[in-house]
């Protein structure tokens, strides 16, 4: 529970995303205020947040999702891009930010993560499509599910949750309805009368729950 008389202690309640390292830290997307990290070997807490200015920082405190990447990497979904961390080096790289000019993407509030593939990083939030980041390269692609010749299919303007089953189906929740994509045959499955999704796990081989 937050205490606002201490230093270095919880900096706020309203917790949108959890995710627990392999040092068994806990990494809190602490709204509207970035990021508490807990090591419950130590007695204080660590705050991660946006120096004004410093490109080498988190891109906006307001954190909505995290993971890490199959290389050990952390990555934020914020309300104003998307930031990675190399955890060796303690290097931040941004993207599709209100800072970038060459950004794709209309919008920059981004609410979930997954990581399609090694290098390959899927993002959703307030857009009307994906945004696929290449970590390599840097490059950054936007699509809709006309990309597959789904051209009557509504583009969902609320991703909410992407999520990768045993099968590498990737199940996309949102506002509008459930899509399955199957990218070895190029194809989406459309599921309209599931609205407003805003989580998918797979709780048995190859069933999907939302």
């Amino acid at each position: 529970v937050a205490d606002y008389n201490k230093n270095n202690k919880m900096n706020g309640n309203t917790i949108n995303d959890i995710y627990i390292d392999d040092e068994k830290r806990i990494w809190m997307a602490n709204y509207p205020i970035g990021i508490t990290v807990l090591n419950n070997r130590f007695p204080k807490y660590d705050w991660i947040k946006h120096a004004i200015g410093n490109k080498n920082s988190l891109i906006n405190n307001q954190v909505n999702a995290v993971i890490e990447d199959s290389e050990g990497d952390l990555w934020f979904a914020t309300n104003n891009g998307i930031s990675l961390l190399n955890t060796k080096t303690q290097t931040w790289t941004n993207y599709s930010s209100s800072f970038e000019h060459s950004s794709q993407s209309k919008t920059h509030i981004y609410l979930t993560l997954w990581e399609l593939r090694p290098g390959i990083i899927w993002a959703g939030g307030y857009s009307s499509g994906i945004f696929e980041i290449n970590k390599k390269t840097h490059r950054t692609d936007f699509f809709t599910p006309a990309r597959y010749g789904q051209i009557n299919i509504r583009p969902d303007k609320y991703i909410r949750s992407i999520f990768k089953d045993s099968h590498n189906l990737i199940w996309v929740g949102g506002y509008y309805h459930l899509k399955c994509f199957d990218l070895s045959h190029n194809s989406v499955k459309v599921y309209p009368n599931i609205h407003s999704v805003n989580a998918i796990i797979e709780k048995e081989i190859g069933r999907a729950h939302v």
